[in-house]
């Protein structure tokens, strides 16, 4: 499916384990500061073994220990956005509407929409995946609400106090 770039907000707690088995049949480039295996990089390498990018995304949750939330921009230009299976990481799509066309932005908390002009329009269901182009926004694979587990650590220190993350205001939950 060619080149992708790749972003990510997660953990991967098997990271070593997946990286020793790229090694054994590739390389890996990128290694953190302190010498440790850059965690993106992996992922991305399993994500490229895939059929697709839905195929890749789906081997890459059912090889990593953890969750992962990913963008994707595709050589197309096309956006995959794709939410942890355990829904830990949560993911927003905002909408800007223009007199030349929409535009679109995904955050890990509403207020990061609202702040730049954006109205959040979708909120992305634990394990679902959607596309976004010029066309507009298409679930490429579904989510399920049911297994969502997301970190109390977003509702008590990273987001805003004016964010909505699972339709409850940080600054009531």
């Amino acid at each position: 499916f060619g080149q992708f770039i790749l972003v990510g907000a997660g953990n991967v707690d098997n990271l070593d384990e997946l990286a020793n088995e790229i090694l054994e049949t590739g390389s890996l480039s990128q290694v953190n500061h302190d010498g440790s295996v850059n965690a993106i990089e992996v992922v991305g390498k399993i994500i490229a073994k895939g059929d697709s990018i839905t195929d890749g995304i789906l081997k890459m949750w059912s090889k990593i220990s953890g969750s992962m939330s990913i963008l994707i921009m595709t050589e197309e230009g096309t956006i995959i956005a794709a939410r942890d299976r355990f829904g830990v990481t949560p993911l927003t799509i905002g909408l800007k509407s223009a007199e030349d066309g929409n535009g679109y932005a995904v955050a890990l908390e509403s207020f990061a929409l609202n702040k730049n002009g954006y109205e959040p329009s979708h909120y992305l269901q634990p394990g679902e995946i959607v596309e976004i182009s010029l066309d507009g926004v298409k679930i490429i694979h579904e989510g399920s609400e049911d297994k969502c587990r997301v970190c109390s650590f977003f509702y008590v220190y990273t987001s805003f106090p004016g964010a909505v993350i699972e339709g409850i205001e940080v600054e009531m939950a």
